[in-house]
């Protein structure tokens, strides 16, 4: 059997958790009824934020959107050659999310080819709000590193 597939069923029946635990000093934290119950499932939004620091947006593009509609006069993105504010940027976020097919239709997967320019952030803020996941790629990267 190998090293890690050794690993993996300690780490599987808690063995390498106790340890690090012990090794730390450290008592363990009590786990969730989520972790207890299907530990591979998602934990709710509630067990993962603590009360005292709450989420106030969902998702990126909910963040996003709501700096542009806080800050529409900011300077969002600035390169050597211009600046785009928060207002513009959204315009070009909404117009590449209209330009999607709707969702069913849509891969939820979409390879970028991520130049480091506004129309890229753009098109990749657009692809978050329609729910699409994304990859960027730089297309300066060389083939080796790829």
């Amino acid at each position: 059997m190998s090293r890690y597939r050794i690993a993996g069923s300690l780490a599987a029946a808690g063995v390498i958790t106790l340890a690090v635990a012990w090794r730390l000093r450290r008592p363990l934290r009590a786990c969730t009824p989520a972790e207890q119950g299907a530990p591979t499932a998602p934990a709710s939004r509630e067990a993962m934020v603590p009360p005292e620091r709450p989420l106030e947006h969902l998702s990126v593009s909910a963040h996003f959107e709501a700096t542009a509609r806080t800050h529409p006069e900011r300077i969002a993105l600035r390169t050597a050659t211009q600046s785009v504010t928060y207002r513009e940027l959204l315009a070009r976020a909404h117009a590449a999310r209209a330009a999607q097919p709707p969702r069913g239709q849509s891969p939820r997967a979409t390879l970028v080819p991520a130049p480091l320019t506004p129309a890229t952030v753009a098109t990749i803020l657009g692809l978050f709000a329609h729910g699409t996941t994304v990859v960027a790629l730089d297309p300066e990267m060389p083939g080796s590193r790829a």
